[in-house]
């Protein structure tokens, strides 16, 4: 038994985790989707949890069974989310809406999430019966073998295997693990007949290629009627190269990247830095594709760099492009940020330091190519602390360039407060900003003059054939009119300045996509309504809840869990932030922080099984446990104020690897204490309370996806959240220590 509890957590890890990246593949990689997706897993798994709790004969075979539905369905779900554009007839590169993709996660997760999260408890009801009660030891094998889990399909089968085969693996294990229970256990002849059966059959359809062909299959459906070139995972993420008209398109995640030839928008990206300063000898673009810095080639430009992060997105660039080859061109693999970030820094050090950046400069220019930002990642290139990390590198008088989607002649106040939160963010590094309103606006900032004149611009350019076809375009975005109307909006606009640590302009570029959606409009009313407000409501319905709990202990330590697994999905949100923010976006390593944090997780199980043992009181021990979440909450603000506060620089940036490995885990290990120690808190009077806590927790967790990701962290900022969570802990710990208080006078 102890086998199939640990390849249960193994595979229900790996299964979140391909299930994941399909939605992100098939829908849309941002946060609020993942917060949605990762809701409804959290929640049907805590029905499943709370259904499983109520068998209370033969758990050990109905648990066998409900793995054996997980592994039966969870290839089925992935061929569902490949087909579910095809099937509500959602264009190539366009993204679905919140509510179609909550209803379609919780259609498709249904029979994988239910059925996993049945295993848990009937597992714990089965140790029951065989051995002393241990369901503190189920919790730490289940963790374990998540932990290996997530680490072995981040590292390895992303890697080697598409979503479909690395499902299709998955569930053979949980086939071949049945099968050896069933032939060890002498179980009855149909049984050890059905197993070798769907052994042999999933075997051989891996054999003959068919979770392959089918894959593919689904893809060319989804992009009908283009014809599709490639389409591959990487490390980062799904690239696509479909084909219609002579014009190849690029999709990251199935979203739109960028076309060639795109001669209008490419020439324009190029054109408008080199109106500013057409002597530029070193230019730096950033995303947009190669074509752009192919046009900026047609000036005198020395030398001309394109960084790609994803060095499969570059072979594909290569290989289907089809653009011309020049020699001013480079192309560099690394993050983009990372590659700027050490530029700025000196030879054989990892300090950014300002007596550094005389050596640093090297670009004349630095051309950012994005959309307005509406995930955390994409905001990282919009924010002040990048802006600060590109003036290190521009030599005297050089600029940096954002083009992003805007509007000519109207903006409502999510779009506008966006760009105005970019555009502050901008004035508050740079001595100069200009703009150039437009279907695709450009800031221009410099710490030496800039021109808003653009006919004068236009007049003095000595630029020849594509670029000429773009004047009188630029002519009608720059009339000084616009300009003063454009500037005036962002300038009049109450949005703050957009950091790293509090990402303004993703938080009012999501709301701006989501009133693209008639059924989101009235939730993006009322949050502009709220906003801050929000928080404090948070604060007092928890307060509220904890004094209604009462006397009552099973309340109250429903209460202490729910609020422990808001915290923790939180802690490994935070974490995983900033650690992007200093190191770049590797989803590999997210899953490394990710196996960090369920070893923790594991190892606190494990110890909370121990103590009972050797302690006495266990509503003592919770009430520890509980402070600790608390301090954890603070220490986690105050390690990453230290790591972001330029005076501890050179001191945290040595320590930084060591402390963003051991974080994940010392967040972990007192949510896997309190486990075991909130089981036996109950007396151990229900055998469904394992599955009850265990259901309770998930949906902590679920709130916390969903609140976390979407709200707390883009508005309220890195530390607000963890005030935020410092203040809830605080609430729960109140509500244990007082219930305890009256215990101990009664």
């Amino acid at each position: 038994m102890t086998l199939n509890i640990f390849i249960y957590g193994f595979t229900v890890m790996s299964g979140q985790v391909l299930i994941l990246r399909s939605f992100f593949t098939v829908f849309y990689g941002n946060e609020l989707f993942a917060g949605l997706v990762l809701a409804s897993w959290l929640l049907l798994t805590s029905a499943g949890a709370f259904a499983g709790s109520r068998f209370r004969d033969r758990p050990l075979i109905y648990a066998l069974g409900a793995q054996f539905v997980f592994a039966v369905s969870l290839p089925l779900v992935i061929i569902l989310i490949n087909y579910a554009k095809t099937a509500f007839g959602i264009p190539e590169g366009a993204a679905a809406s919140p509510l179609l993709t909550l209803g379609v996660s919780f259609l498709l997760l249904a029979p994988c999430c239910f059925f996993a999260g049945a295993v848990f408890p009937l597992y714990c009801r089965a140790a029951e019966i065989s051995v002393r009660p241990m369901p503190g030891r189920v919790y730490s094998l289940e963790a374990a073998g998540t932990a290996l889990g997530g680490l072995v399909t981040s590292l390895f089968m992303i890697r080697v295997f598409s979503a479909l085969e690395a499902a299709w693996i998955i569930s053979f294990l949980v086939f071949l693990a049945a099968a050896v229970n069933i032939f060890i256990r002498g179980g009855k002849p149909a049984a050890r007949i059905a197993a070798v059966f769907f052994l042999l059959l999933w075997l051989s359809a891996f054999i003959y290629n068919i979770p392959s062909r089918i894959e593919r299959r689904l893809v060319e459906m989804r992009y009908a009627p283009r014809k599709v070139l490639f389409s591959a995972d990487s490390i980062y993420g799904n690239i696509t190269v479909t084909e219609y008209n002579e014009q190849r398109t690029f999709l990251t995640d199935g979203l739109y990247a960028f076309s060639v030839p795109d001669s209008l928008n490419a020439a324009l990206a190029a054109y408008v830095p080199l109106l500013q300063r057409p002597a530029a000898q070193k230019m730096l673009f950033v995303g947009g594709g190669p074509e752009p810095a192919v046009f900026a080639a047609d000036y005198p430009v020395g030398e001309i760099v394109c960084v790609e992060q994803d060095a499969l997105l570059a072979e594909t660039i290569a290989r289907f492009a089809r653009i011309p080859r020049r020699e001013a061109v480079k192309i560099i693999l690394d993050d983009p940020r990372v590659h700027i970030k050490n530029s700025a820094a000196p030879v054989g050090g990892l300090s950014a330091a300002p007596e550094a950046d005389a050596d640093a400069a090297e670009y004349d220019c630095v051309v950012v190519n994005a959309a307005v930002p509406a995930s955390i990642r994409a905001n990282s290139y919009y924010t002040r602390d990048f802006f600060a990390e590109v003036k290190r590198v521009l030599k005297p008088g050089g600029i940096l360039v954002l083009g992003t989607g805007a509007s000519g002649d109207y903006m409502n106040r999510a779009l506008t407060m966006a760009l105005s939160s970019v555009y502050k963010s901008l004035k508050d590094v740079f001595d100069e900003v200009a703009v150039l309103p437009g279907a695709r606006a450009f800031f221009i900032a410099s710490d030496e003059s800039l021109s808003s004149d653009w006919r004068a611009l236009l007049a003095e350019s000595t630029a020849s054939g594509a670029f000429r076809m773009l004047d009188s375009g630029i002519e009608s975005d720059g009339d000084p009119a616009r300009v003063k109307w454009f500037t005036g909006a962002l300038e009049k606009s109450p949005a703050g300045i957009n950091s790293d640590y509090r990402p303004l302009a993703y938080y009012y570029g999501l709301i701006n996509w989501l009133e693209h959606f008639s059924v989101t409009r009235p939730v993006t009313s009322f949050v502009f309504a709220g906003e801050r407000k929000a928080a404090y409501g948070l604060i007092i319905a928890a307060f509220l809840f904890m004094l209604a709990a009462g006397r009552k202990k099973n309340r109250m330590l429903g209460f202490f869990v729910a609020v422990t697994g808001f915290s923790g999905i939180l802690f490994q949100l935070l974490i995983m932030i900033v650690f992007q923010i200093h190191f770049g976006y590797l989803f590999y390593r997210m899953g490394l922080l990710i196996t960090l944090f369920m070893t923790g997780l594991a190892a606190g199980s494990f110890a909370g099984d121990k103590i009972l043992f050797f302690r006495k009181l266990p509503m003592r021990r919770l009430i520890e446990i509980q402070s600790a979440i608390f301090i954890l909450s603070l220490f986690l603000a105050f390690f990453f104020w230290l790591a972001a506060y330029p005076a501890f620089a050179c001191f945290m940036r040595p320590l930084m690897p060591a402390g963003f490995i051991a974080l994940p885990f010392l967040a972990a290990f007192p949510i896997g204490l309190r486990f075991p120690v909130a089981l036996f808190t109950l007396d151990g009077k229900s055998h469904g309370s394992p599955g009850r806590i265990y259901a309770v927790e998930l949906a902590g967790s679920a709130a916390g996806a969903v609140i976390g990701g979407i709200y707390m962290i883009p508005l309220l900022g890195i530390f607000g959240s963890c005030f935020l969570l410092a203040a809830l802990n605080f609430i729960a710990l109140s509500g244990l220590f007082s219930y305890n208080l009256r215990s101990s006078v009664s």
